[in-house]
Parts: C-alpha cells; structure tokens; sequence
C-alpha cells in the first residue's frame, strides 16, 4: 500500500478552520492528540474534541 500524504497534512488547516469557527488563537493550543488510521479513499474524516483547561 502506498501511502499519499504525511500524517500531519491536515492538522494545520484544521486547526484554521476551528479557531476561525470558534473564535479562538490557535497559538495558545497547548496540547494536541492526533492519531491516523488507513481507510478507503471516499471514507476519509476528522474528529475533535476542544476542550480548556483551568
């Protein structure tokens, strides 16, 4: 199987389009988990949680 794009191609855009969407300075992200998995062309997609600290 060859694999197309480096598993971080997505994070920074993401992160974009959220702190756009939720009104937040994605320079004060602190931590970030992010895991991949191989699955079918078509079936792609990303899940979030946001969530602050106190």
């Amino acid at each position: 199987m060859r694999y197309i794009s480096d598993w971080d191609n997505p994070v920074k855009p993401t992160q974009d389009i959220l702190s756009k969407k939720y009104r937040f300075n994605d320079k004060l992200i602190r931590k970030a988990i992010v895991e991949t998995e191989i699955i079918k062309k078509g079936k792609e997609y990303i899940e979030f949680e946001i969530r602050t600290i106190k």
